[in-house]
């Protein structure tokens, strides 16, 4: 259950909430039982085109594994986009399996970096 309507203002929290939707449909990409993240990750960006519509309307790729620079490490997002309505960065974190605790701490780590604008070059 999301809790959009709690956790951002109007409009926003709507605008999330029509662009958001549960369970996608992926049968597409035909994966097998044995796939791993990374299969789904490539699978999406050759099927790029269907996954932007089956996102919905004001999806604007960015990248694959895009490079997040905090201090002086590195990290990776699988697939960053950008909603246009929204004026907002949507971050994909790719996983094959249940959900665990650590996977909402990593998404708010990227979504804090994303945010923050990058650091003046010297």
């Amino acid at each position: 259950m999301a809790n959009f309507d709690r956790t951002l203002p109007s409009p926003q929290s709507d605008l999330v909430q029509d662009i958001t939707k549960d369970p996608y449909n992926f049968d597409f990409l035909m994966l097998g039982d044995d796939a791993h993240e990374r299969d789904l990750e490539h699978g999406l960006l050759d099927h790029l085109r269907q996954f932007l519509l089956e996102l919905g309307v004001g999806f604007a790729f960015v990248g694959s594994q895009y490079r997040l620079t905090v201090g002086s490490e590195g990290f990776y997002i699988d697939l960053l986009f950008y909603h246009l309505k929204l004026r907002a960065y949507v971050v994909v974190d790719l996983k094959m399996n249940a959900l665990e605790p650590e996977f909402a701490q990593k998404m708010n780590f990227y979504l804090s970096a994303v945010k923050r604008p990058p650091a003046p070059s010297s």
